[in-house]
């Protein structure tokens, strides 16, 4: 499967990457616009620990 765009979002986060300083990211938002598409794609060649959680207010 071919992912198309964030572009400016995996730009974000790979200049964070590159910093090589502890970086904790925080990424939120509705519900299925995406989100652990985008992260899976930003580390799919990167040494990272990945902690999901489904947190709800309600």
């Amino acid at each position: 499967m071919t992912f198309v765009g964030r572009k400016k979002e995996l730009d974000s986060l790979a200049e964070h990457y590159e910093t090589n300083q502890f970086q904790f990211a925080v990424i939120y938002g509705r519900q299925r616009i995406g989100k652990t598409a985008l992260i899976n794609e930003f580390i799919k060649d990167k040494h990272t620990n990945l902690v999901l959680d489904n947190y709800s207010t309600e």
